[in-house]
């Protein structure tokens, strides 16, 4: 049985310490909320590995850019009759949706290269019906033809996002601030609060826009920008951002919507924000900025991964690819297009898209919002009490023993809503918080203990 220590002089005063610290330590989160940012995100980023693999639901594939197309059809970067002869193939391959994480927004070189030698012939007086003249069949265009035959293309482009850490105020070279028929895609509805100014959303002053006859070929263009944390570590795809007055969707919900016959896409924008983005039925769960949370489903090459090579080849089996989301990235290590991710470093930028698109097809969230927040001060503010009575009514054994029981049990719990439910209750606050009390309350009490027995001692002394 434990023992209680009722002759503790200041077992009351210590249980007030306790009580006026629970608040002191939500005035001082409630100012500085990111005081413990860095630590709450390397901690998602090793509860999600704990975690473990989680399959893939199985309509997203990704076919690659990898080392062995460059090695079997040439250095970077191909001639667009190679990305044709790719769409010619997924469209014999009966594929759902094709979506390019790239963008095409410069003349194929060779291209650029015969229009030289066709011009200077014709200058030397060559017919244009010549076998020479008629050579110059554009190699965009065959890609353009091969596109608009598949008929179900979503092509990515990026924005230039004026908030961004590395933007200097100017805009880069190639990007414009004016929309280029056919415009990128936007939602199919946007449901705005009626007030002035309109409500904060990320925004963008120019993007990127893929060459007219791609463009024009496309199902539809869609952004493939996502944001960073402030660690550099990407956990988040980004639902919205606004151009001038269109609010333009990202590749993930553009190709969803075209996954599912054109399912309507609605924007719901309050006065602090987003407040919600859905696709036909389904609701995306969003914060304020529009960011929704990857699911990872596990390090990379979780989704399978085919070959370009493989594709145009048709070494490919025709069930794997067919029906499929398809997403043509790139994963070869010399193209760049890597990022850092809570399954690990060298994290290809395209399997973050397919993660995203996994998650909105299957629902399958990970939630976090101003409730699990809410539960998170709720949550440190009955655990400081119950250590303040704890080390204000037991003895040291029995306190410590009360703090380790505290905290075991508020991560199991914090991990198994993650696991079972997807709901993302943050553990660093809580568990700081609680160790702090447990360490200065105990403190205090040694020191209230020891001028007592001083006081004890020089009472028996004088007698």
């Amino acid at each position: 049985m434990a023992e209680v220590h009722n002759n503790y002089p200041g077992a009351l005063r210590t249980l007030g310490i306790g009580v006026a610290m629970v608040a002191a330590v939500l005035l001082v989160h409630g100012r500085y909320p990111s005081l413990l940012s860095f630590a709450e995100l390397r901690a998602f980023d090793l509860r999600m590995n704990a975690r473990g693999t989680r399959n893939p639901h199985g309509e997203v594939v990704i076919v690659a850019v990898d080392d062995k197309s460059i090695v079997e059809l040439g250095r970077w970067p191909w001639p667009r009759t190679v990305f044709a002869r790719l769409t010619d193939a997924l469209k014999s391959y009966n594929v759902a949706v094709v979506g390019f994480d790239m963008v095409f927004s410069e003349r194929d070189n060779m291209d650029v290269e015969r229009e030289k030698i066709v011009g200077g012939l014709k200058h030397g007086g060559l017919s244009a019906n010549s076998p020479a003249a008629a050579s110059s069949l554009s190699n965009d265009q065959a890609f353009a033809d091969a596109i608009k035959t598949q008929g179900n293309t979503i092509v990515g482009y990026p924005l230039e996002v004026s908030t961004g850490a590395g933007w200097g105020g100017k805009i880069t070279p190639g990007f414009v601030t004016r929309v280029v028929a056919p415009a990128p895609l936007v939602y199919s509805r946007v449901e705005i609060p009626a007030q002035a100014p309109p409500p904060p959303v990320i925004e963008a002053v120019a993007y990127l826009p893929n060459l007219p006859a791609i463009n024009s070929a496309a199902r539809g263009t869609a952004f493939f920008d996502t944001p960073s944390d402030a660690d550099a570590v990407f956990r988040s795809e980004l639902m919205v951002i606004r151009f001038g007055n269109r609010y333009c969707v990202p590749l993930s919900v553009a190709i969803v919507s075209a996954y599912a016959n054109g399912a309507p896409t609605v924007l719901t924008l309050a006065d602090y924000g987003v407040s919600g983005v859905t696709i036909g039925p389904l609701r995306i769960p969003v914060d304020e900025q529009g960011r929704m949370l990857v699911n990872f489903r596990g390090p990379a090459h979780t989704f399978p991964y085919y070959s370009v090579a493989d594709v145009i080849g048709h070494r490919v089996a025709a069930k794997a690819l067919a029906n499929k989301i398809v997403l043509v990235g790139a994963s070869a290590l010399g193209l760049g297009d890597r990022l850092s991710s809570p399954m690990g470093a060298e994290f290809p930028g395209v399997e973050l898209h397919a993660n995203a698109i996994d998650n909105i097809l299957t629902g399958d969230f990970i939630q976090r919002s101003q409730v699990t927040a809410g539960l998170e001060l709720l949550a440190a503010t009955v655990m400081v009490i119950a250590v303040s009575a704890a080390v204000a009514f037991l003895g040291p054994s029995m306190s410590l023993a009360v703090v380790a029981a505290l905290i075991a049990s508020y991560f199991g719990l914090a991990q198994y809503l993650l696991i079972a439910d997807g709901i993302l209750i943050g553990i660093i606050f809580p568990i700081v918080t609680t160790f702090i009390a447990y360490a200065l309350l105990t403190s205090y009490r040694h020191v209230v203990c020891e001028r007592e027995r001083r006081l004890l001692r020089h009472a028996l002394g004088e007698h």
